[in-house]
């Protein structure tokens, strides 16, 4: 005999009522997991064991498929990956595509000399704890918009080889970038950068945009090389601490540009300023006396604080500031 049709609707209902909101898997049976399964639910505990046997069923179907690896992906999206997930089980999908979008790491993620083969996209992604990436290699791009680092971010000596984007990334943490080397784009427009920031060494080889970042604590740039353009207007400099801009290798220095920023507590000693571009900034001032005279001079660290002549659209004038800021609107090349 055929059931009504009205039980038949219940029963679908039923059993569609038991799957995950995200997936057809099972719901887990905890009032935390809000109707999600054992991947998707927002849970910092569960059982690794059933954890990883869930993730492996996105991992496995990739291999032994007809089309090339380049071109599979493993769709990590919306996971909650819990305490005490050991990374290096998703060593597998690395050679894949793997999409991080929206994904939670309640404990340390540490992914440190991976290789990501395919593009890794980790936007929007959430790392409660420590975030390391120390030696990694990026291969075909690195996504990190919108990322959220609430400890220590590690990508020392870390290796992108085509497009890295950290556009509107929190660092709330120390972000160490040391030694780093970013061979095509390297986006960190409107990021913000809340904690101690190092970028020492690190080597920036194709266009760099910082514009618009937040930069709230010591930022360091020492000995940084930035082969093509590069820009930071509008950063947001920090209050107290400094920015070491000392030592910078320009190899492109009229394609630099510093417009609408603060520049009180940057430090360029060492690093040719000739022909970047700067444009209505402020500079810091420190008060000189001339013969028992007050007078206000630029503060110019690359020639350890002392009067400058500087040089304005290629004439020379001598200027004592008598205000308590130095703005322009013009280029200023430093010799």
């Amino acid at each position: 005999m055929k059931e009504p049709r009205s039980k038949a609707l219940t029963q679908g209902k039923d059993l569609h009522a038991q799957t995950c909101k995200r997936c057809q898997r099972p719901i887990l049976n905890d009032p935390q997991a809000q109707g999600h399964c054992i991947l998707h639910a927002p849970i910092p505990d569960k059982d690794l064991k059933k954890f990883q046997q869930s993730l492996d069923e996105i991992i496995q179907p990739t291999f032994g498929a007809k089309i090339k690896k380049e071109e599979t992906k493993c769709d990590f999206s919306c996971i909650h990956f819990p305490k005490g997930f050991n990374c290096r089980s998703l060593e597998k999908a690395f050679v894949h595509h793997c999409i991080f979008h929206e994904v939670t790491f309640y404990g340390e993620a540490f992914f440190q000399s991976v290789k990501f083969e395919g593009r890794a996209i980790f936007s929007n992604a959430v790392f409660s704890e420590a975030a390391l990436f120390d030696l990694a290699s990026f291969e075909q791009g690195a996504n990190f918009i919108g990322a959220t680092f609430t400890k220590a971010a590690g990508f020392m000596s870390a290796t992108f080889l085509s497009n890295a984007y950290f556009a509107s990334a929190t660092f709330s943490g120390i972000a160490n970038f040391e030694a780093a080397t970013f061979s095509s784009e390297a986006n960190f427009k409107r990021s913000t950068l809340m904690g101690m920031a190092r970028f020492m060494e690190t080597r920036f080889l194709g266009a760099t945009n910082f514009a618009e970042a937040n930069f709230s604590s010591a930022i360091n740039f020492n000995q940084a090389t930035f082969l093509e353009r590069a820009s930071f207007s509008q950063v947001k400099s920090p209050e107290s601490d400094e920015v070491n801009f000392t030592v910078v290798t320009l190899q492109k220095p009229q394609e630099v540009t510093f417009h609408h920023l603060n520049l009180s507590r940057w430090i360029f000693l060492g690093t040719n300023l000739r022909l970047i571009d700067f444009g209505d900034v402020t500079w810091a001032i420190t008060k000189r006396y001339w013969f028992s005279y007050p007078i206000s001079a630029l503060c110019d660290e690359t020639h350890n604080l002392v009067l400058r002549q500087l040089y304005l659209d290629g004439s020379s004038w001598l200027i004592s500031l008598l205000s308590s800021t130095f703005t322009t609107s013009q280029p200023i090349n430093f010799k």
